[in-house]
């Protein structure tokens, strides 16, 4: 469903319900809501994909019922990239609701933060592939706790401002 304009909360709702074995869920620039994280979260127990790639219209609140609900415990691939409204708390949430979580892909979000960083580290510990291009504000402290906190097979980064001493 990615780049359909038309995609509503409501879609959402009805096919979460109607596909609980659903595995794969590309919503990518599409206009979802919290309404339908709420939806996926409580209704998907077995996604293992999920892309919300600029998506701009949730909040970290959305990412809240990953923490109250079964749903999306399997949740092993997660893209995030362009999706600048994303805080502290929300990566805390994902951090806390994906324990299985190994990919995640957070480009172009030039707000992401070390903090962010370091939320998502506290509980994800099989992240295997992570990709950062674009994220300019992060420095050695998200890095290096990135390297020690993480069995990375791959880890992509570009575009950091760096300052070497």
């Amino acid at each position: 469903m990615s780049e359909c304009l038309t995609v509503s909360d409501m879609m959402v709702q009805s096919i979460t319900e109607g596909c609980l074995c659903l595995l794969y869920l590309n919503l990518s620039c599409t206009l979802v809501t919290n309404h339908s994280l709420k939806a996926i979260f409580r209704n998907c127990l077995n996604l293992q994909y999920l892309s919300l790639a600029h998506c701009r219209r949730f909040t970290d609140e959305g990412f809240l019922y990953l923490t109250t609900g079964k749903g999306s415990r399997n949740v092993i691939h997660l893209n995030l990239s362009g999706c600048t409204q994303m805080t502290v708390n929300g990566f805390r949430y994902i951090s806390a609701g994906c324990p299985s979580l190994r990919e995640v892909v957070i480009n172009d979000v030039p707000t992401l933060s070390d903090s962010c960083v370091l939320a998502l580290l506290t509980r994800c510990y099989c992240l295997s592939s992570v990709s950062l291009l674009g994220c300019p504000h992060l420095s050695d402290i998200a890095l290096k706790a990135m390297a020690e906190a993480a069995v990375l097979k791959t880890f992509s980064i570009e575009g950091l401002r760096l300052c070497v001493l």
